[in-house]
């Protein structure tokens, strides 16, 4: 029975902080920071960007994804809110 509470709780505190973690990175994209996992890491501690990227598309954002290379040739993404909707 404890068992299962804490299991409870601990689902509802990580549900909690996944969506102060989406809040803070679409709060980012609004103010035209082009977000990349590193900014992520800094800023709200995921280092799931890209499925936070992805819910707030399914919200309707019009994010892009830019990749870019790294100074020893391995590729990453940045994301860019665009204006408006997303048709």
């Amino acid at each position: 029975m404890v068992y299962h509470l804490c299991v409870a709780i601990r689902y509802q505190l990580n549900k909690e902080l996944i969506m102060l973690q989406i809040e803070w990175i679409e709060s980012q994209l609004k103010k035209g920071v082009v977000l990349t996992p590193q900014d992520a890491m800094k800023g709200c501690q995921t280092m799931r960007l890209a499925v936070h990227i992805n819910i707030l598309r399914e919200r309707g954002n019009n994010i892009v994804t830019h990749t870019r290379v790294a100074k020893n040739g391995s590729r990453y993404a940045a994301y860019q809110l665009l204006k408006g909707k997303k048709k």
